[in-house]
């Protein structure tokens, strides 16, 4: 499922270079943080550059999404409880 724009088929945001909506989340994942990043990667803006606002709001999005899953894992992966019980057992129970 293409989860920048909610459908199954991929959306292109550059023709000229056949880049994905997917390949722009791919490479947002990698590091990619501006247009410079997209370019130097998947070629995008690089050819007619009308593509260059929809590929800036495509990674955008894709940099918001990765920030909110990040945000909703607990340091640990969700194992903080364990890991706070395991240290002030350690610690002889002292809080």
């Amino acid at each position: 499922m293409n989860t920048l724009y909610g459908g199954d088929d991929p959306v292109f945001i550059c023709i000229c270079n056949a880049v994905t909506d997917g390949d722009i989340e791919r490479a947002a994942a990698r590091g990619a943080c501006a247009l410079r990043d997209l370019r130097r990667e998947l070629g995008v803006a690089s050819g007619c550059g009308r593509c260059a606002g929809a590929a800036r709001a495509c990674l955008q999005r894709a940099r918001a999404a990765e920030r909110s899953a990040t945000a909703q894992t607990p340091p640990g992966g969700g194992r903080t409880g364990e890991l706070y019980s395991a240290v002030r057992s350690r610690a002889g129970g002292v809080s």
